[in-house]
């Protein structure tokens, strides 16, 4: 089955609030302080609001659709934070030795 072109745009319009949102205004609110390490507590929460608004703008910027199209906000968003954060090789080499991996399993 082929998606009209008006369910394209309800799709992309979705996954864009994500983007926007999540990926892009919410990055410095949440950014670890290394460009590999955790988020902390306060950060998770701002995550967790924003992931529920972008979800909600979605729902309503995909009308009538919303309730099976608005969910594709937040993982879209998140896919940028994936391309901007590190990757695990490099974060792998840079703790070469068992102790370092199981430190950085803990945290």
């Amino acid at each position: 089955m082929e998606l009209s072109w008006p369910m394209k745009l309800r799709i992309a319009a979705a996954a864009a609030v994500g983007v926007v949102l999540i990926g892009i205004l919410a990055r410095p609110f949440a950014e670890p302080f290394s460009r590999v390490g955790a988020m902390g507590y306060k950060g998770s929460v701002v995550l967790v609001v924003l992931a529920f608004l972008s979800g909600l703008i979605a729902y309503f910027a995909s009308w009538p659709y919303g309730r099976e199209i608005g969910i594709l906000a937040a993982p879209s968003g998140l896919a940028i934070w994936a391309v901007r954060s590190g990757n695990m090789a490099g974060l792998i080499q840079q703790n070469p030795t068992v102790a370092q991996r199981q430190e950085l399993a803990a945290s």
